[in-house]
């Protein structure tokens, strides 16, 4: 009987943040079709627009900022607490859809949320070198993809057969299952202390100097 091998990049740490990955791909599109389906249901083409402008926009800003905080603390802690965030994103919208449909009180409440979610968004993607030796960060990279693409295209088609049957709302609650298991695997995921240490002001500059250069960036490359 021949024993089957796996590469030696494949270790758990790995496999846990690829299924991280995925399971945030699919409450991303369990989300966003619950906002699509929500608009079919109140006909509020505009709500639907405003909602989703406020998910993306805190991105825009925030992108930086996330950056400099993954950089000067853990990067974990931060890629836990932005998953409990979803969670209580996903959750409020399954009772404020179902409550106010996609009025002025839904958007509030996804600028808000989406303000916190994107400052965590760089710490869990610069957690793969972690976990990984750099020779075979490439290989790992890739492995993580493919299961967050193949959560892509089957989301889709998991919404399809729940929305036939159930409303919008389920969609959310879904989604809200989905990062209460994201936030198990991050807890589970072993980071070395010395990677994932908070850094000292003498190790490196500030934060607040760091972050007193975005606008330099933003006029560099505007």
């Amino acid at each position: 009987m021949h024993h089957i091998s796996h590469p030696t990049w494949l270790n758990a740490s790995v496999v846990k943040l690829a299924l991280t990955q995925s399971l945030q791909g699919l409450a991303g599109v369990m989300f966003s079709m619950g906002l699509v389906f929500t608009n079919t249901q109140n006909n509020d083409a505009a709500g639907l627009a405003l909602t989703l402008l406020t998910r993306t926009l805190p991105t825009l800003i925030c992108a930086f900022i996330g950056g400099a905080l993954a950089d000067r603390f853990s990067k974990k802690r931060i890629s836990v607490i932005a998953a409990a965030i979803s969670v209580v994103t996903y959750s409020g919208f399954a009772v404020l859809t179902w409550r106010y449909g996609l009025a002025w009180q839904v958007q509030l409440f996804s600028l808000l949320t989406a303000f916190i979610s994107a400052l965590g968004s760089p710490a869990l993607y610069s957690l793969l070198p972690a976990v990984v030796e750099h020779d075979y960060l490439v290989q790992a990279n890739g492995f993580v993809r493919t299961l967050r693409n193949i959560a892509y295209v089957g989301a889709p088609v998991l919404v399809g057969l729940i929305a036939a049957h159930f409303s919008a709302q389920v969609l959310f609650a879904i989604a809200s299952l989905s990062g209460i298991v994201t936030i198990i695997l991050l807890t589970l995921v072993h980071v070395p202390k010395s990677f994932d240490d908070t850094k000292d002001e003498d190790q490196q500059q500030s934060l607040v100097d760091a972050l007193k250069t975005a606008p330099h960036l933003f006029k560099e490359y505007r």
